[in-house]
């Protein structure tokens, strides 16, 4: 269609909707809608932006429907980015009306329009709000100074709008509220300080409102974290100070670290130096003077002020803009603060380590900042690029021989490394530092390793040894930056230990894994080593010798010719079996990781392998059955089993070791069978029906054979076993094979199965209705309900806050359940704020009649419902009734019975799936406390005096 035609029709459309008739007004906003969809279609800016104020304008003086508002909101947000994309100044210049009737729709009753509103809302922020607008903004400011003579500018007037909804009008919707206004903070940036500043004070205030009165702190938190990427924490923290130089601990913004934490990025290390580090010292002094003058809780304050202080250095270290400038400054203070404060090592290290990580990723040409992020996010990540991220690993590098050797000697000197966080950073820095720190620190760590194998040799001290296993794990740490002269000088000190120490195996298997031509160069050596260490490996250095032997045949794999594979792949397999039945679960798992990975090694053709390397090894594990001694024999069936469930090529194979697995059952160890049952196991599922049902029979007699021990000791397993073949195989085929005195077992089997059909059909169709059946079942069941239903309810089912009757019903319960407070219960308070207390003596007798006209009710009301009840009564329960004394009060202990006590009586019925039975079961233990629901202490012991006096009196007459 031609300019000229439609803008004609916008015209007409423009007459139409100055009548307010709703159906027209309907007609043209469906087809503006329609018409701003189209990108192809062209029509005049200026006659849109005309319909489109005079459809926002009517927002406001015209009653609409909550369908036309969301259709209204809808098509502003289209339509505005629609002028947009023809005629920029058309579009900004309106702006102001669109965001005023926008936020005219959060403000109404209707509770459809407002999401609608809103993503409008945040639309046009981010769509229609450019640089050349906001420049314009801020020239404006600084022009005027201090006195505003012009008018305010479009971005003022937009921001003014939108930090409107943060007034309590907006209070029922400021969820949305903080959504609209994060995305003004992330399309504004650093100007957010131009615009903004009532909205931060804003904010602050609505955080100081307690819990109760608003339930929306986290959407709070999320925009007040926009607004401190956006504005950076040095800005941010003019508007929103963090008080801790107050003198009452109340008004420090403690809520603020957790959101400076989380939101810091692209921020200046050199603030954190100047500004918090010096705050930090302040503190420190604060603290030490409390503790001087013996005020211990008080300086325990202080000292969590400065953890939470130290704890936003990892967030200063996100893409900090002058690591090149400033790191050397705050280099010192680090290190002082490593040697000496030991509680914020885990902190400085995280720190150090992200420093370096970022940026190697970025030097390496990878962007770590991908997924969903903000406008001003992606900014700070965009200023770093390579050659940034370059300088910034220059002026790392240049600090990392003192960090090195400083980390070094804390490590060695240290008890205890938190989580590792010395070590990760000594390797971090290992791998930015030239080579010859790096062999400078590697000859200290040599030089000490001498020096305390000698201190051991010449007397047995505890504390050398640990010397000694810190030193190992810190030259695992070095080992990536060692050339090979050096490798070999670490390898000839901890071959000789390998009998004693842990971390000796752990270096090795190190060094094996850092340098595959070590291994070509020592393989003899090496094998040689591992053979006459086999019978010393200390308990927990199993996983890193499995570690050493894996490596050793990887390596065979790869440059050995095929006999030699065979022969020490046989030697060391009896280990790696063994290290299958090991307590230590690391040392399983990476017993059976390694023979899947010998597996897949025999079958990789690129080193030469074929299917017939991995019959091989099959036959090689599978020979370890015929042993004498049952540890190694399930050992062995535990790796047939692994292989099987790995390679499905196995399973011919697999089904050839049946008749000797039929033997193995019929043995008496416990472990033998055990492991025999978990391969028949993967058997049954790896293979078809039609392999399965010629090898039945066999299977079947052996699982159920007199002589079969693992029919007792295993029995789930066995019944698991035949359950399994029942659903492959069908019941019939197994019904054939199963001896007759057995057939009793298929039936609970097919009944067990059924029951699984029917209970899993019954769930996937409650599933299915549950929305149907809630509605009828809410009021088919309205009737049968009791007083105390609601508080099961409660508890067992979560509520739907959709549904007004249940919102309402569960109020209503929750009253019922709260005692009612007499005016006369209140505790009476004179002036100095001292409790009265008055000594009278009062009647209850007016309360007891009423309480006993109470009971009244309820009996007539039973009497009514004693047909019913009568169906549904619970069963006899022993009570403990006969300790009670019949002629006083209180409890006598009887001749050769237990001490007296109370029974309160469960009925089995209380777990029944029937309405009428719970009720039943609830309505006998509701009885025990009910004559006293809503009473106070003292009318409760004023009806059991009563009662008691009555029972006294009855039996006087009686003996009277």
């Amino acid at each position: 269609m031609h300019v000229k035609f439609s803008t004609k029709i916008l015209n007409h459309f423009k007459s139409l909707l100055a009548l307010h008739h709703s159906a027209a007004t309907r007609r043209i906003t469906d087809a503006l809608y329609q018409l701003c969809l189209q990108p192809t279609v062209h029509v005049s800016p200026e006659a849109l932006v005309d319909l489109l104020c005079l459809l926002a304008t009517s927002v406001s003086s015209n009653e609409m429907s909550g369908d036309n508002l969301t259709f209204t909101a809808r098509l502003l947000n289209v339509g505005m980015k629609k002028v947009y994309s023809f005629d920029r100044q058309a579009c900004v210049v309106k702006l102001p009306v669109v965001f005023t009737a926008l936020t005219v729709i959060l403000a109404s009753e209707h509770e459809e329009p407002l999401a609608v509103a809103m993503e409008a809302l945040k639309s046009l922020i981010h769509a229609c709000i450019d640089e050349t607008l906001i420049k314009q903004g801020v020239d404006q400011i600084r022009a005027s100074g201090m006195v505003r003579k012009s008018a305010p500018a479009i971005i003022e007037r937009l921001c003014a709008i939108v930090e409107s909804l943060l007034d309590y009008r907006f209070a029922a919707v400021w969820d949305m509220s903080f959504q609209v206004m994060a995305a003004m903070f992330d399309k504004l940036g650093e100007f957010s300080s131009c615009f903004l500043k009532g909205a931060l004070k804003s904010l602050e205030d609505i955080q100081k409102l307690p819990d109760e009165d608003f339930p929306y702190r986290k959407h709070l938190h999320d925009c007040i974290g926009v607004a401190v990427v956006a504005l950076g924490p040095e800005t941010f923290l003019k508007f929103l100070p963090l008080n801790i130089e107050a003198q009452d601990p109340s008004d420090v913004n403690v809520w603020l670290f957790p959101i400076l934490k989380q939101n810091i990025v692209g921020a200046r290390l050199s603030f954190f130096n100047e500004s918090l580090l010096d705050s930090i010292g302040l503190l420190k002094l604060k603290s030490a003077k409390h503790k001087q003058e013996g005020r211990i809780h008080s300086a325990r304050s202080v000292d969590s002020l400065v953890h939470l202080l130290w704890s936003l250095l990892p967030s200063f270290c996100n893409y900090p803009v002058d690591t090149a400038e400033s790191f050397k400054d705050l280099e010192t203070e680090l290190l002082n603060s490593l040697r000496v404060e030991f509680d914020f090592r885990g902190v400085i290290c995280s720190s150090l380590q992200k420093l370096i990580q970022q940026n190697k990723i970025i030097k390496q040409g990878e962007n770590e900042a991908s997924g969903k992020v903000g406008i001003s996010q992606q900014h700070a990540v965009s200023l770093y690029t390579s050659e940034v991220a370059a300088s910034n690993l220059d002026v790392l590098r240049s600090s990392a021989s003192e960090i090195l050797f400083t980390l070094s000697q804390i490590f060695v000197n240290s008890s205890k490394d938190d989580g590792g966080s010395l070590q990760r950073t000594i390797g971090e820095f290992v791998s930015i530092a030239y080579k010859s720190v790096v062999s400078r620190l590697f000859k200290s760590i040599l030089n000490k390793l001498v020096k305390v194998k000698k201190e051991i040799a010449n007397s047995s001290n505890g504390t050398s040894s640990l010397t000694l296993a810190k030193l190992y794990d810190l030259a695992v740490t070095v080992l990536p930056g060692l050339g090979t002269t050096e490798v070999d000088l670490l390898f000839g000190e901890v071959k000789s230990e390998l009998k004693n120490q842990e971390k000796a195996y752990k270096l090795l298997s190190a060094i094996l894994k850092h340098d595959d031509g070590f291994i070509a160069r020592r393989f003899e050596e090496l094998l040689k080593l591992m053979i006459e260490v086999m019978d010393s490996c200390p308990f927990s250095a199993k996983q890193h010798r499995l570690d050493c032997l894996y490596f050793l045949i990887e390596h065979v794999f790869k440059e050995k010719p095929e006999q030699m594979k065979r022969e020490i792949v046989d030697s060391f397999l009896t280990q790696i079996l063994l290290g299958l039945k090991e307590s230590n679960k690391k040392t399983r798992n990476r017993a059976k990781e390694i023979i899947r990975q010998i597996g897949h090694a025999c079958m990789d053709e690129n080193k030469g392998g074929n299917k017939e390397n991995l019959y091989n090894f099959f036959n090689m594990v599978a020979i370890r059955l015929a042993d004498e001694t049952p540890h190694i024999i399930s050992a062995a069936m535990q790796g047939v089993s692994h292989l099987t469930y790995e390679f499905n090529d196995l399973l011919s194979l697999a089904f050839n070791v049946l008749p000797s697995t039929f033997l193995l059952l019929q043995r008496s160890s416990r472990e033998i069978n055990k492991a025999t049952l978990g391969f028949l196991k993967v058997l049954v599922s790896k293979s078809q029906a039609e392999v399965l049902q010629t090898h039945m029979r066999g299977m079947v007699e052996a699982l159920m054979s007199p002589q079969s021990s693992s029919k007792i000791r295993f029995s789930a397993k066995v019944k698991q076993l035949l359950e399994m073949l029942v659903k492959k195989c069908g019941l019939d085929a197994v019904r054939e094979v199963m001896p007759e005195e057995h057939v009793k077992l298929l039936t609970n089997i097919r009944k067990t199965i059924e029951r699984k059909k029917r209970k899993h059909s019954a769930n996937t169709e409650e599933t299915k209705s549950r929305l149907s059946k809630a509605t009828t079942s809410r009021f088919k069941g309205a009737s049968k309900r009791l007083a105390e239903d609601s508080y099961e309810q409660l508890n067992d089912e979560p509520l739907d806050l959709l549904d007004r009757e249940k919102t309402r019903s569960s109020l209503r319960s929750s009253d019922s359940l709260k005692r009612k407070l007499r005016p006369d219960d209140e505790p009476e308070i004179d002036a100095d704020g001292r409790l009265i207390i008055t000594e009278n003596n009062r009647s209850f007798k007016r309360d007891v009649t009423a309480i006993g006209s109470n009971s009244d009710v309820r009996s007539v009301a039973s009497r009514k419902t004693g047909k019913r009840r009568k169906t549904s009564q619970s069963g006899w329960a022993y009570t403990g009734s006969e300790y009670s004394c019949k002629k006083g009060g209180g409890d006598l202990k009887r001749k050769g019975k237990l001490e007296p006590y109370a029974y309160w009586p469960l009925d089995r019925k209380m777990v029944s799936r029937r309405p009428e039975h719970r009720a039943a079961a609830r309505k006998g233990m509701c009885s025990v406390v009910k004559r006293l629901e809503g009473q106070t202490v003292l009318n409760a012991l004023a009806i059991k005096g009563l009662q008691m006096k009555r029972k006294k009196k009855s039996s006087h007459k009686k003996h009277g």
